[in-house]
């Protein structure tokens, strides 16, 4: 009688030993070894940078904006979708907030509504440079 025994196969063994096969065959194809790669070989100088976000101060006079309703949210957000706030603002006061947009992003919208189904929505739209 023969005991054999099949051995379960490692899938993170196997996907490491294939992630090291593609990075050594990526490599050779570019003619870079390993050593190139290493950041302490690829010195950068101490005056680089890197930004992707410009910090943007916005200002907005909520009370010029009649409404019936008790409560004022305000939404601001960029061209690209993203929602920088949102939430619940004074009715009596200017609201002012720091926020941080993307470079590519451009303009960047606000919309003010209150809970009154008798309120438009007031749609503000700003060019921003920081």
């Amino acid at each position: 009688m023969n005991n054999l025994t099949l051995a379960k196969p490692n899938k993170h063994k196997a996907s490491l030993t294939l992630m090291s096969l593609l990075v050594l065959c990526s490599l050779a194809e570019s003619g870079s070894t390993i050593a190139d790669t290493l950041l302490k070989n690829n010195v950068v100088a101490v005056t680089s940078n890197f930004s992707n976000f410009d910090g943007v101060k916005l200002s907005i006079d909520v009370p010029s904006y009649p409404m019936s309703g008790q409560y004022r949210f305000l939404k601001i957000f960029d061209t690209a979708g993203n929602v920088l706030f949102l939430g619940a603002v004074s009715a009596n006061d200017i609201f002012e907030v720091p926020v941080a947009k993307l470079k590519s992003a451009g303009d960047l919208s606000i919309e003010l509504f209150s809970e009154s189904a008798a309120d438009q929505t007031i749609s503000i739209s700003t060019s921003v440079n920081p």
